[in-house]
């Protein structure tokens, strides 16, 4: 969602929005490219363009998994073996 100053990430799973990128307050158009978490920020007064990549991280709950090293972990790597 673009707003004066700041884009807002929105979770439609969550139903709010979840973070905000500051932007120049010049911006008045947003294009969101769905599945590939890239939007692009134009601006009409300034002819600008500003492309923003982000990443979507989600917690995956492992409890009641097989896992191999300590339980408290500061990194969880999950393998999906039966897509290989």
């Amino acid at each position: 969602i673009l707003l004066p100053g700041k884009v807002l990430l929105y979770s439609v799973q969550q139903n709010r929005a979840t973070d905000n990128i500051p932007v120049d307050g010049s911006f008045d158009s947003i294009t969101v490219y769905p599945g590939n978490n890239v939007f692009a920020l134009s601006s009409s007064k300034t002819k600008a363009l500003k492309v923003i990549a982000f990443e979507v991280s989600q917690d995956i709950d492992v409890s009641n998994h097989p896992f191999k090293g300590p339980e408290n972990a500061p990194v969880t790597i999950a393998v999906f073996s039966d897509y290989q």
